[in-house]
């Protein structure tokens, strides 16, 4: 297959990515819904710590205007609890659960894989491990209302409006800059510290410089030292040269 038959063919199965539904949303419809609740969660979580802390604090684990767990939770929440839209109670139940499951599972694990947790429950009223606590879990609900009965429709309303053609690329340019993000700061939270290894980095280039300059240093030494020795052997051998020349004209003549 030629090069230009595979990416035909690559091309293809991306358009059908793109196209393909998922309990009758179009992936795409769900990958901006996605930014969108992301995008919000950071809104709702940054704007509600900067008043409980008198300053500004942005609660996104990267450095844009993201907070991927609220994406995650909007999206399968309105995927799992659609069909209670019209039932209040068993809804907000739900959703409170619901959601308070989904953040301690997560919780659970980045503390086993990365050793520590994006939030902090601590100082909490009845709070488990600093994980759950019971404000978040009554908060819960009624974010669950909010975004299920009335908020998701206006989102997917919002995303179809978007051309498709822009909006793919809107998304995937999200999705890079969401990747590299996400990696720069998921090593950092592994124990890395990025600052060092960029420290490392440029010591390790500087070492390479240094050992290619000691190289030509050296190099350049020992093509002197030829040279000088070289050059003193010819001036001891016309010194000696003079000085049998000198004593043969003081005998001979």
């Amino acid at each position: 297959m030629s090069p230009a038959a595979v990416g035909d063919f690559l091309y293809k199965e991306v358009e059908k990515m793109w196209t393909k539904e998922i309990f009758g949303t179009q992936f795409l419809i769900i990958m901006e819904c996605f930014i969108g609740y992301s995008f919000l969660g950071w809104c709702v979580e940054s704007l509600y710590m900067s008043f409980c802390n008198r300053k500004w604090t942005n609660r996104g684990f990267i450095f844009g205007p993201f907070c991927p767990i609220y994406g995650f939770g909007a999206v399968i929440g309105n995927f799992l609890m659609h069909p209670l839209s019209d039932h209040l109670i068993a809804l907000y139940l739900t959703s409170a659960i619901g959601a308070t499951v989904f953040e301690y599972l997560v919780g659970i694990l980045m503390e086993h894989y990365l050793h520590e947790v994006w939030w902090d429950y601590t100082e909490k009223p009845f709070n488990y491990k600093g994980i759950i606590c019971l404000e978040s879990t009554l908060a819960w609900g009624f974010y669950g209302i909010i975004v299920i009965r009335y908020l998701n429709t206006k989102m997917v309303a919002t995303a179809e409006i978007i051309p498709a053609d822009i909006a793919r690329r809107l998304c995937i340019l999200v999705a890079i800059y969401y990747l590299m993000d996400f990696l720069y700061h998921l090593i950092e939270a592994m124990g890395y510290d990025m600052k060092a290894l960029r420290h490392k980095a440029a010591l390790k280039a500087m070492d390479k410089a240094g050992g290619a300059y000691g190289y030509v240093k050296n190099s350049a030494g020992h093509a002197y030292d030829h040279v000088k020795n070289s050059a003193d052997h010819a001036r001891g051998r016309v010194k000696s040269a003079y000085e049998h020349w000198v004593e043969f004209c003081e005998k001979w003549i």
